[in-house]
């Protein structure tokens, strides 16, 4: 995301003759009339949706008292592009330069509906100018109630177990990796990362990284999507009790200026490695729900990659509850540790953007949270919303004067403020796919009871690696433990033994496990978890 400016106004031409209409519902019931009329929209814009209208069609909409505006005959030819000038442009030189790259159809809250070629119109970002394709499909319009969606507790000791092992100095040290302040390992080879722009070879090496990465996490599956000979990157972590609701965490990886170095750390390695930090602290741990980390190419050019994606999981049907973008949220000169989170004003999102905002008070992160139903198009949460999913997008609040420009490098960022950010994410996401074990006691002091009444305790849940179990009553008998992993089978091949003398020390793969203790003819039972 690259700009000031906070309403959307984008649009698509379809293969049917008609002119260029803006679509105003003032309320939910009218939006149900417009879902029912079979008119096919192209694009949310703030608070309208429009599309390519006949003459009956507009009549029909002022017969059901639902506002409407003509802009005339729609061009049958060009591709649409929506595009948004720097902040410190004024309109009237933005045009200007818009003008020489493309046809203005309508200039609208700070932005340009265009119409051209995509040669010239993706030449903008290298001037800090954003854009936006509209492919030709109609959108899906929003539901006018948001859908279930699972609420945790106020406070989950599992979330902040992982947002606690989250620091400024790892984020960092992600972002000098794909940026070119490091010399990275990939493939087995040594390489600097000096640009991603998508058509440059270091581009592929990023994706890679970031591939290579996320497998050393223990992550489900890990895929390359291709789409229009580019490629984003996809990484899975299935849900066990409900795998086909999804939510996803993640912004995208490519960047500008086209020639030259492009280090893109704020835009938008920021975003990325959000995703790919939620990934490591989450191994081990199963969640109800599945968790997809996303790393999306071709933004610059139009949001491609995440187009391609959600157009895809529409036609499959895949039930995606909510997406977090975070594009730009590492630049903050204020000292008011201020973000924005964008829902569009959309029923579904909303959910999304509260839940943002809680976990900042649930967790005390001490952010600013500025909560928007602005309706920006300008990066990769837009194409889920026209494919009639919901997200929200995050981004900083100070306007980053290097964005776009080889200057965009990890010494203008506040690594504080970022982790911050990151971790309010990072929560916000763990909390709606829910963790499926519980942690009894991680708030405790050192140790843990199996059970509330059990003699038997582990001295730390979670544990890394080595698990230490110990009898807690200096009178109790020995006892016999079996431990089964989440699947329910049986780890050991026979009960380890544990008396009040000592100590039972063992030695465990990554995950989650059930450990059985009996004494005589006493039974107790409690979840632990071991981490990498």
């Amino acid at each position: 995301m690259k700009c000031l400016f906070v309403v959307a106004l984008s649009i698509v031409i379809g293969a049917a003759a008609g002119n260029l209409v803006q679509v105003f519902p003032a309320d939910g019931k009218q939006l149900d009339i417009l879902s029912g009329l079979g008119i096919a929209f192209y694009a949310q814009m703030a608070n309208s949706y429009v599309g390519v209208l006949n003459p009956e069609q507009v009549a029909h909409l002022h017969q059901q008292g639902i506002a409407c505006q003509d802009f005339g005959a729609a061009p049958s030819q060009g591709e649409f592009f929506i595009v948004t000038p720097p902040g410190e442009y004024d309109l009237e030189g933005a045009s200007k330069v818009v003008a020489e790259y493309a046809r203005i159809l309508v200039p609208y809250a700070g932005m340009f509906l265009v119409v051209g070629q995509p040669p010239m119109i993706e030449y903008l970002p290298n001037l800090r100018y954003h854009i936006a394709h509209i492919p030709r499909q109609p959108i899906v319009l929003p539901h006018r109630f948001a859908p279930g969606m699972a609420s945790g507790t106020k406070y989950n000791a599992v979330v902040q177990w992982v947002i606690n092992q989250i620091t400024p100095g790892e984020l960092a040290r992600f972002i000098r990796d794909l940026s070119g302040e490091n010399p990275v390992t990939v493939g087995g080879r040594t390489d600097t990362i000096r640009s991603r722009y998508y058509t440059n070879t270091k581009n592929s090496v990023a994706l890679r990284y970031y591939v290579e990465r996320v497998q050393s996490y223990g992550v489900d599956s890990v895929a390359y999507h291709l789409f229009n000979q580019d490629s984003n990157v996809i990484a899975t972590r299935v849900g066990r009790i409900y795998p086909r609701q999804q939510y996803l965490i993640g912004g995208h990886i490519d960047d500008v200026p086209s020639t030259g170095n492009a280090p893109g750390a704020d835009d938008n390695l920021t975003g990325t490695v959000a995703g790919l930090i939620a990934a490591k602290y989450i191994r081990g741990i199963p969640f109800k729900r599945t968790i997809k980390f996303v790393a999306w190419n071709s933004e610059e050019q139009g949001l491609y990659g995440s187009a391609a994606y959600a157009s895809q999981a529409r036609a499959r049907g895949d039930s995606i509850r909510g997406y977090f973008n975070g594009d730009m949220i590492a630049y903050e000169t204020s000292n008011f540790d201020s973000i924005r989170c964008y829902n569009g004003g959309r029923a579904g999102s909303i959910p999304l953007s509260t839940k943002f905002n809680q976990m900042n008070i649930d967790y005390s992160l001490g952010l600013r949270i500025r909560v928007s139903t602005a309706a920006p198009a300008n990066s990769d949460h837009y194409s889920f919303w026209q494919n009639g999913y919901e997200a929200v997008d995050i981004y900083e609040d100070d306007v980053n004067p290097w964005y776009h420009t080889a200057n965009d490098r990890i010494l203008t960022l506040d690594t504080v403020y970022y982790c911050k950010v990151v971790k309010c994410m990072v929560a916000s996401i763990l909390e709606l796919a829910e963790p499926d074990t519980l942690f009894p006691g991680v708030a405790e002091e050192n140790k843990v009871a199996i059970n509330r009444t059990g003699p038997l305790a582990i001295r730390s849940n979670p544990s890394r690696r080595v698990v230490q179990f110990e009898m807690t009553d200096p009178g109790a008998a020995r006892g016999a433990i079996d431990i089964y992993d989440i699947a329910g089978k049986l780890v050991n091949q026979k009960p380890y033994v544990v008396s009040p003398d000592q100590l039972l020390r063992l030695t465990l793969r990554p995950g989650v496990y059930f450990a059985q203790y009996r004494s005589g003819d006493k039974v107790s039972t409690g979840k632990f978890v071991v981490l990498d």
